[in-house]
């Protein structure tokens, strides 16, 4: 349920048909590559110009370049459930659903939480969670066998359980999406 490029070696003696291909590049040497995008979010084109690209498109920088600071800065200015935040590409690109929800679970802060209620110590946690979970996915190769089962993602699903606490995991529809998290672990704060 991911984008993502498979490439094949050369003599890798595998035939290489992805079930999704949008776009495929043969090689004579080797069966090739190609972009397999189930669920179609994905795009593939020539760019002259990276940066004009990113700002024809209002991108918001990779969640991955922020430093702290910056990250305080950007969700500081804006009102909205956190997870809807974190999702809004215009803000923070690089962060999509199921791995919002990795984030916040990692934070502790339940998704329908407003951003403006997060003190100093949940932005840091916010944060240090947000760059911990895409680091170690990219080290991962977004291959959800390789992600560690302490984690949320291999846990999603109606009738899971919480691989912290093992208490049941609760869905909510939150800027459209829907989330999935632990009640017990992730506490809604009071509306206080």
């Amino acid at each position: 349920m991911r984008s993502r490029w498979e490439v094949r070696g050369y003599g890798s003696g595998v035939l290489f048909e992805p079930a999704f291909h949008v776009f495929q590049i043969l090689f004579e040497a080797s069966p090739g590559a190609a972009f397999d995008d189930q669920r179609q979010f994905g795009q593939i084109g020539l760019l002259r110009d990276v940066d004009e690209f990113l700002k024809e498109r209002e991108l918001g920088p990779d969640a991955l370049d922020l430093g702290l600071g910056e990250f305080r800065k950007i969700v500081g200015k804006h009102r909205g459930a956190v997870k809807s935040v974190l999702m809004n590409q215009r803000l923070i690109s690089g962060i999509g659903n199921i791995y919002a929800d990795e984030i916040l679970f990692r934070a502790r802060i339940h998704p329908a939480t407003q951003i403006a209620r997060l003190n100093d110590t949940a932005l840091t946690k916010l944060f240090r969670a947000t760059h911990y979970v895409l680091e170690r996915a990219i080290t991962a190769r977004a291959n959800t066998n390789q992600i560690p089962k302490s984690w949320l993602l291999p846990h999603r699903g109606k009738g899971r359980k919480c691989p912290r606490c093992g208490k049941r995991l609760e869905s909510a529809t939150i800027g459209g999406r829907t989330a999935w998290f632990c009640p017990h672990c992730q506490k809604r704060p009071s509306k206080s």
